[in-house]
């Protein structure tokens, strides 16, 4: 059988223009997961187009791939050799729809994801530290959320309202402050400052009333302050208010929040 006639088989299938790919968060880091976790992110692929996947950590150059055809049980997906944009196809593989996939660079899982034939839709709702995994303004946050053991907490149904410092918030903490509560004998007191941070409601700005107070999960309360010029808890300013969750609420604030001293 000549070569042509051979792929011509080989792709043949119930064609269709687009398929969804979910990206879904890792249990662990370094873990394989069962695609069950909440979903980072998506994006809807068409067949014949080129899509850039991102640098190979061996060689440095960029990788790239296109879906070649589009049927009833799956996909196929044309890998193409570095900086070639999808002019050369270096392999081809199969990818059956529904089914859990495991990407990994250098033995490691980088990411879970899944198939489906047509375009994805509105992207699912993330937990609220899914949410803040997303944000790259608030990694800090996620390194503190994770030293303090908080990480189930805040992925459980809530809801909860989170006050979000940026990265710039805990720079501007006092030298060796923020080194000094990420120690796992410091963890009591990160986890008060963290979970001061924390309502244990869903409270969007225009909830707020000037002059409220409010307890937080550490057991203290902070102020709300409300006006023209925006809204602020306690000192901080809310520089971005009501970025939703599936479980709950966060605003982004430009200070971190100390609890009082008892």
């Amino acid at each position: 059988m000549k070569a042509a006639a051979a792929a011509a088989l080989l792709f043949a299938g119930v064609h269709a223009e687009e398929v969804c790919i979910r990206h879904y968060k890792q249990p662990a880091p370094g873990k394989l997961g069962d695609c069950t976790s909440p979903e980072i992110s998506n994006y809807t692929a068409e067949v014949g187009k080129c899509y850039y996947t991102g640098k190979d950590i061996v060689s440095g150059k960029a990788n790239y791939e296109k879906f070649i055809n589009i049927t009833e049980e799956g996909t196929y997906r044309c890998a193409s050799p570095g900086d070639k944009e999808c002019s050369t196809c270096g392999f081809t593989r199969f990818f059956k729809f529904g089914t859990c996939y495991h990407h990994e660079w250098m033995g490691n899982p980088f990411y879970d994801d899944t198939l489906s034939a047509g375009a994805c839709g509105a992207p699912a709702c993330k937990d609220i530290v899914a949410l803040a995994q997303s944000v790259p303004d608030l990694s800090t946050l996620v390194t503190a959320v994770v030293a303090g053991g908080l990480v189930k907490t805040l992925e459980s149904p809530g809801p909860f309202t989170v006050f979000a410092p940026t990265n710039e918030a805990f720079a501007a903490l006092p030298a060796g402050t923020l080194e000094k509560l990420l120690k796992p004998e410091n963890k009591a007191q990160l986890d008060d400052i963290l979970t001061y941070h924390v309502l244990a409601a869903k409270v969007l700005s225009t909830d707020l009333k000037d002059g409220e107070k409010a307890k937080t999960v550490e057991g203290k309360e902070v102020t709300a302050h409300v006006s023209k010029s925006g809204v602020k808890i306690n000192d901080a300013n809310v520089v971005q208010a009501d970025v939703l969750a599936c479980n709950g609420v966060v605003h982004v604030i430009d200070a971190v929040l100390l609890p009082p001293s008892a």
